[in-house]
C-alpha cells in the first residue's frame, strides 16, 4: 500500500529530488510507502516560545502527533477521521489508517484504550485492531528529520507481537 504523497510539500522537497520516479511529473501527487521529511527550513512558532521548546514538544508524541495527523491530511490523499475511534484516517476506497509515533522512548502499537495507568493489554483485541488497518509510523526521534514509514497491521502482528518496539530498533525499523 502506498500514501499519495503531495509533491509540492516544502519538507518533502530533498527527498523526492533524490528519488528516480516514472510517476508522471504533471500530477500532484507521488506514491510512496516510505519518505523522509525535512522540516529544517520549516518556520515554527508561538508567541515567545524558543525554536527549542516547541522541538521539545513536537518531539513528545501526545503532541507531535495532533501536528502529524493535520499534516498527514494536508500532503497525502488521506482523510482524518476526528474523534478518539481505533484509526485515524481513511482514503478514497474506504481503506482505514492508524497513526502511530515512534519517539525516544520507542513506538507503542497498542490501541489507546490499552495504554495507561490502569488499562491492561488484550491480546485478541489487539491481534484484531492491527489486522484490521494499515499503519503510518512518524519517527520524529531525531526531529526536525522525520521518518515515515507504511505497514499493514499484519506485517507489524507478525514483528511485533506484544505491541512495542524498542528505541534501540529506531534505525533498522526505517531502513
Amino acid at each position: 500500500m502506498f500514501l499519495k504523497v503531495q509533491k509540492n510539500s516544502p519538507a518533502l522537497k530533498q527527498f523526492l529530488s533524490s528519488l528516480s520516479t516514472n510517476d508522471n511529473i504533471l500530477t500532484p501527487y507521488i506514491k510512496l510507502d516510505y519518505f523522509i521529511c525535512d522540516f529544517r527550513n520549516s518556520l515554527i512558532s508561538f508567541d515567545n516560545l524558543s525554536q527549542q521548546a516547541l522541538t521539545r514538544l513536537i518531539q513528545d508524541g501526545r503532541v507531535g502527533s495532533w501536528i502529524f495527523e493535520e499534516w498527514i491530511q494536508e500532503n497525502t490523499n488521506l482523510t482524518r477521521i476526528n474523534g478518539q475511534k481505533r484509526f485515524d484516517f481513511v482514503d478514497d476506497e474506504g481503506v482505514k489508517y492508524q497513526q502511530k509515533m515512534f519517539t525516544k522512548n520507542g513506538c507503542k502499537l497498542l490501541p489507546s484504550d490499552q495504554q495507561g495507568i490502569g488499562r491492561c493489554f488484550n491480546k485478541i483485541d489487539y491481534e484484531n485492531y492491527l489486522m484490521s488497518q494499515w499503519f503510518i509510523i512518524i519517527g520524529i526521534k531525531m526531529f526536525p528529520i522525520v521518518h515515515v514509514k507504511i505497514f499493514h497491521g499484519k506485517i507489524l502482528l507478525e514483528r511485533y507481537p506484544e505491541g512495542v518496539i524498542t528505541t534501540g530498533k529506531y534505525k533498522s525499523f526505517f531502513v
